[in-house]
């Protein structure tokens, strides 16, 4: 009997040498592909995520024994889309041929790739440009960082009119730390601190992330023509499908572009007809989760705005256009949909509703209100406003790690005002404030903070959601936003912060003290 001899990845390396492809090998042992059998059978999608270019893509389809594609028939990807590699066990092989002297330093390079996300990359390379730019206009070194340097930053960062620092301050420390193999002094750091708080000094607040009523596109005339019609997206009702399926997954402008159709389908349980979207990967998850949304059909609040039918309509409107599996659930011109025509869509779907699509800026110049977080904010506001989701679960379908959701829903109790007052004639505009600050507080989660050095339980002092971490103290007065601390949602044990706790003690007393003036007073 002979025996088979098994393949290993220095099959698969000697096959790409032969064809001058040793560069992506790094890649395939990412992506699990070790073996030359495993090449030629992995899927269609894989190989264009491994093929960057058309010349790669043309010798990797040789080597597989694929037909060359024509120029129009790839769905090409955007770069800065996020790393999708499939689950497999790990290969001692590959991993012992990434320290071979031929793909040493390509193996470093791409861990280094990997250590930020592809949409950060690019902004942190122009932050450090921009810090070398300024250092050498001061006739300055770059590294290592002074306070001389930390000054002279921050006095061209003021005079240009930059509103922050800090970003720009915590990536030259880290540059610091690489290039230099030294620890940032903390004189140099406390300086950083004073300058950050120099900069932003009467600079204003961040730009407000605009949203847009997802009720409005009921009235919608769908008989008329849509001005940005293309291939598939061929009606208004199919930009309405499009804005719908946004907004109730929540989608960064990114995650729609690089969904597939392969990751959306529909079903009928015994639960009702459920829509599902996965996302392999998305911006807070590097390892890649594949986590999966569904959303039950909705017929019975809005027929037009269900999730269900919606997402029902426009796969049946894809599939004819493209059968094919691994193409982009909303096609663009040329493959993935660009950042520029994710915003041209959602603008051109929102202008239908007769919304105002500016808004005045600081000067009195007019801003385009709408970019990709359009439907991802307006998304969160709708599930709070019109479904009446939970803070909770809006935060859980649409993917967040932090309290940021807050920021995207504060607007939506101004729209339940009537409802708060329901019974209760006004006669103090205050009224409208406290109500109003009521129904805020009940969006805000109670939670204690915990200094991880010293171990002691403070109180929250200001409300997160209306402040920056950089302003979070607690009561006594410790500024725990810039410092090592974790959030308990139930009160821990151990030491307490005496000056917390007794202030909130009274503070609890003088509310109740003062219940009576806060209720509504009839009519005499």
């Amino acid at each position: 009997m002979v025996a088979v001899r098994r393949e290993t990845f220095a099959d698969t390396l000697a096959l790409l040498r032969a064809h001058d492809m040793t560069h992506v090998a790094p890649h395939l042992a990412r992506m699990k592909i070790v073996t030359p059998t495993q090449l030629r059978e992995a899927p269609w999608a894989t190989i264009l995520e491994v093929a960057r270019n058309g010349p790669d893509l043309e010798k990797l389809c040789l080597i597989t024994g694929r037909p060359a594609p024509g120029p129009h028939s790839l769905p090409r990807a955007r770069q800065d889309f996020p790393i999708i590699a499939p689950s497999a066990r790990g290969s001692l092989a590959a991993a012992k041929a990434a320290a071979s002297p031929a793909l040493r330093q390509q193996a470093l390079s791409t861990l280094h790739q990997l250590e930020y996300a592809a949409t950060t990359q690019r902004t942190r390379s122009s932050r450090w440009k921009s810090w070398c730019t300024l250092a050498e206009a001061w006739d300055l070194p770059p590294i290592p960082i002074t306070t001389n340097l930390v000054d002279a930053i921050g006095a061209s960062l003021r005079f240009g009119g930059y509103k922050s620092a800090k970003q720009l301050f915590s990536q030259a420390a880290q540059e610091h730390v690489a290039r230099s193999g030294e620890a940032l002094p903390e004189a140099v750091r406390l300086r950083m601190k004073q300058v950050e708080r120099a900069v932003e000094r009467g600079r204003g607040p961040a730009a407000a992330k605009d949203s847009f009523v997802l009720e409005d596109f009921e009235r919608v005339d769908l008989e008329r023509p849509f001005p940005e019609a293309s291939a598939w997206l061929d009606s208004v009702q199919a930009a309405v499908d499009v804005i719908v399926i946004c907004c109730w997954w929540m989608f960064r402008g990114i995650e729609a572009a690089a969904a597939r159709l392969q990751h959306a389908w529909t079903e009928q349980t015994v639960h009702g007809r459920l829509a599902f979207i996965t996302l392999p990967c998305h911006k807070t998850d590097t390892v890649g989760m594949c986590v999966t949304r569904s959303h039950v059909c909705s017929c019975h609040r809005s027929a037009r705005l269900c999730p269900y039918h919606a997402l029902h309509r426009h796969l049946v409107r894809v599939r004819r256009w493209t059968p094919d599996p691994d193409a982009f659930l909303f096609p663009g011109r040329e493959g993935a949909m660009s950042h520029t025509e994710i915003i041209d869509l959602f603008r051109a779907a929102i202008r239908l509703t007769g919304c105002q699509m500016t808004r005045p800026g600081p000067r009195a110049d007019l801003l385009q209100k709408f970019n990709e977080h359009a439907c991802r904010v307006s998304g969160a506001q709708f599930l709070t406003r019109f479904m009446r989701f939970p803070l909770e679960t809006v935060q859980l379908i649409g993917r967040w790690g932090s309290d940021a959701v807050k920021l995207y829903v504060q607007e939506t109790p101004l729209c339940h005002v009537n409802e708060l007052f329901d019974g209760y004639p006004i006669q103090r505009p205050a009224q409208v404030r406290e109500l109003v600050e009521h129904y805020l507080e009940t969006l805000r989660t109670k939670f204690w903070v915990v200094n991880t050095t010293t171990k002691c339980i403070h109180i929250p002092g200001v409300p997160e959601v209306a402040t920056e971490n950089i302003h979070w103290h607690t009561i006594c007065g410790w500024p725990y936003g810039l410092a090592p601390h974790r959030k308990e949602y139930k009160l821990p044990l151990g030491q307490r912060c005496k000056r917390c706790f007794r202030a909130d003690e009274l503070r609890a007393a003088a509310d109740a003290a003062s219940d009576d003036e806060l209720l509504p007073v009839a009519d005499a």
